[in-house]
């Protein structure tokens, strides 16, 4: 199984995390907010053959590493994944609007002859995001914990855009909608640990798990059938962005 988007050095003690999902048989994908956590954490992660270390610079954080965006150019070479990247025009960011745009569009420009994969953050900015990606890159992305209208994801569908899925979204009647929405075959899964919130604790990656128990429930089918089919989609996301198979990279690369 895969967590596609965890947040491994927010938690108190990041080494245990990563030991704890190895020993559940998790892969991760570290994502990180700046290109100098990336480039922290990179020693750190390059011998643990269960994570897989992405660069990113998070729309909330674009205004105050606006200096680090050159770096973010020179350091996506070290790896093949990317995030946590995209737009947030909800309270939260509205004020740095446009120099949120100005860094998600060097991101794109960054990657755009360097298919990647790539996990977007979107809230209340879809549109925008799409926007961008449908005028500057050609390879599909995931959404990570989508929360906007039906008909962007439509847009997205059609556009080759796939969906990670965590525990918060199945406990949502929104979220299940949203699922409701997505084809199985464009379905990942991601715990967005620890931000995310299980039964009052912090998500972490086993928690990935859980999530297949209740993707197949939704889709009436068992466990196994529910994890083959996200394993497959996985597969193939991988296989469009000329990435290999399941076991990703090489352990040597990030």
């Amino acid at each position: 199984m895969v967590d596609t988007h965890c947040h491994l050095d927010y938690y108190p003690n990041p080494a245990l995390a990563a030991e704890q999902a190895a020993a559940a048989g998790i892969t991760v994908i570290f994502v990180t907010n700046t290109p100098a956590a990336f480039q922290r954490a990179y020693p750190h992660v390059r011998s643990l053959r269960n994570i897989r270390l992405a660069i990113g610079l998070h729309p909330l954080h674009a205004a105050e590493s606006r200096g680090e965006w050159n770096r973010f150019r020179e350091l996506v070479q070290q790896t093949s994944y990317v995030g946590e990247v995209g737009l947030d025009f909800s309270a939260l960011g509205v004020e740095t609007k446009l120099v949120q745009i100005a860094a998600f569009r060097f991101v794109l420009e960054s990657i755009r002859k360097l298919p990647r994969f790539v996990t977007i953050h979107s809230r209340g900015a879809e549109t925008a995001v799409l926007d961008s990606l449908e005028e500057m890159i050609r390879h599909p992305v995931v959404f990570h914990w989508y929360t906007g209208n039906l008909s962007n994801i439509d847009r997205a569908l059609s556009s080759g855009h796939y969906f990670s899925i965590n525990l918060s979204m199945l406990a949502s009647a929104k979220g299940r909608r949203i699922i409701g929405r997505l084809p199985p075959n464009r379905v990942l899964l991601e715990s967005d640990g620890p931000f995310a919130r299980v039964s009052g604790r912090s998500a972490v990656p086993k928690d990935v798990s859980q999530v297949i128990v209740g993707l197949g429930k939704m889709w009436n089918v068992s466990i196994l059938d529910a994890q083959k089919q996200i394993s497959t989609n996985l597969w193939d996301l991988l296989k469009r962005l000329q990435m290999g198979g399941p076991a990703f990279v090489s352990p040597s690369k990030a």
